[in-house]
């Protein structure tokens, strides 16, 4: 903190703890041992009863640290360290004053949307100025500029279509590779190319092309390299188990030993630093149930409890040790499907399945993590009166914690669906993978979950309907 604030502040932030919470919480923001000893922890009843010259003081730290920041430009650090007060504070004025201190300073920097984030859960948190708090947003929705709490940017053009392909996100930036890429028809040429998409320029470069075209093929992350498992290959109907590592470093792939069984559209996943390869196909016909985890350091494969109902075109994401595959398309057949209406959720600590109810039945659903929940995309949904099947209009977020559902309005472009596995980072999740009238497109967008979290959710069942199996 010394090199950000100076010795001065880092005893005034030191005090700023003690005066919040009687002790100091974090060895960060006081400094360093030899510029500050930390006080003995005292008992919850020994705690000092604040003083109206404490919070003043505890208020003004507070802004001094808001105005070192903005003259320093090291707004992160300082918000990290605004971040920390607001979640210990239990006097309701200081740590309403560090949340507006840290919206100040994301405005600064042109980040509107995360203002307003900081300020929504203020208004919805302990110690809350309802009234100040709304004002303040309704200043900020006025003066931020359009694109900055835009819900859907579509972004730049990729070099060609890529649909039933493998993405992945590595340091932020988006890998595509592989997948259908025919414009004049259907599901017909496929494509080895890979594509990197880099938020910060806002552009699409080249990468190393895959080795040999497929689609439906997995993909997972570990230890900063991609993982493609699985897929169809050229021609038609030949399946594959090939497994390849991609090093975004080094732009070079390899190949691994391969997957136990042929895998289409398989449902890859990782929690804990272990990847998970389940459900999918091996070939026209059913869908199967089987899991596998990966082992990287072995290049090994090992087998888990079965699925409860073997899937498709799930969406799949990983939280607290927990795998948690949303809805899907259940074969016993190739003609013979089922979308199912259920959450099933892998508990990998104690290889154990569960299951939960959705509130709706999706069609081609796709899952990504961020801010603690899971964010459930859809091409399609059935309608509840007709029983038909409708483009679906909305985003559902998911809380594992509670196993509450909320919904927010999503508006894309008609007649257009994404065939690609959604990613997140960020606070943005990554749409790609475009059919429009039959044809794989070369256009990709970008969907804020920052501001979508902004509007007022949909009615939905507060909680998932139906019990735990």
């Amino acid at each position: 903190m010394k090199h950000l604030f100076g010795a001065t502040s880092c005893w005034r932030i030191g005090a700023l703890c003690l005066f919040i919470t009687g002790t100091v919480t974090s060895r960060t923001l006081a400094g360093p041992k030899s510029e500050i000893p930390s006080p003995v922890v005292p008992s919850e009843s020994k705690r000092p009863r604040l003083s109206t010259e404490d919070i003043e003081a505890a208020v003004k730290a507070i802004e001094e640290i808001q105005a070192i920041a903005s003259k320093s430009k090291k707004f992160d650090a300082a918000t990290a360290q605004l971040e920390s007060v607001a979640r210990v504070a239990t006097v309701s004025r200081v740590r309403v004053a560090a949340v507006f201190a840290i919206s100040n300073l994301y405005v600064e920097q042109g980040r509107h949307a995360e203002a307003m984030s900081a300020l929504a859960k203020l208004a919805g948190g302990p110690g809350r100025s309802p009234d100040r708090t709304e004002r303040r947003l309704k200043e900020l929705r006025k003066s931020a500029a359009p694109e900055q709490c835009r819900i859907v940017r579509r972004l730049p053009d990729m070099r060609v279509p890529h649909q039933s392909s493998g993405v992945a996100i590595v340091e932020g930036r988006i890998y595509v590779w592989s997948g259908y890429s025919t414009e004049g028809r259907f599901q017909c040429d496929r494509t080895a190319v890979m594509e990197v998409y880099d938020p910060a320029i806002d552009k699409w470069t080249a990468a190393a092309s895959a080795p040999g075209v497929r689609n439906g093929l997995g993909s997972f992350v570990l230890g900063g390299k991609i993982y493609a498992v699985g897929g169809e290959q050229s021609p038609s109907g030949s399946f594959t188990n090939t497994v390849h590592r991609y090093d975004p470093v080094g732009d070079g792939w390899k190949q691994l030993k391969p997957f136990p069984t042929k895998a289409w559209d398989p449902l890859c996943v990782v929690s804990c630093g272990t990847a998970y390869v389940m459900g999918g196909r091996r070939g026209y016909g059913r869908t199967y149930r089987h899991v596998y985890a990966y082992d990287a350091g072995k290049d090994s494969w090992s087998r888990k409890a079965d699925m409860p109902k073997s899937v498709m075109c799930s969406g799949i994401e990983s939280c607290g040790g927990k795998l948690y595959v949303f809805g899907g398309t259940h074969k016993r057949t190739e003609g013979d499907n089922e979308l199912l209406r259920l959450v099933q959720i892998y508990n990998t600590f104690n290889n154990s399945w569960t299951t939960e109810r959705m509130p709706r039945v999706l069609q081609q659903v796709k899952a990504a993590g961020w801010g603690g929940d899971i964010w459930i995309f859809a091409n399609g949904m059935r309608d509840e009166s007709s029983g038909k099947f409708v483009p679906c209009p909305w985003v559902f977020r998911y809380s594992p914690a509670g196993g509450k559902w909320r919904r927010y309005r999503l508006d894309l472009p008609a007649g257009q669906w994404f065939g690609n596995p959604v990613v997140a980072t960020n606070g943005v999740a990554y749409l790609t993978g475009f059919v429009d009238r039959g044809k794989p497109q070369k256009i990709a967008y970008a969907v804020n979950l920052r501001a979508l979290k902004l509007r007022s959710p949909g009615a939905t069942s507060a909680k998932t309907s139906g019990g735990r199996r």
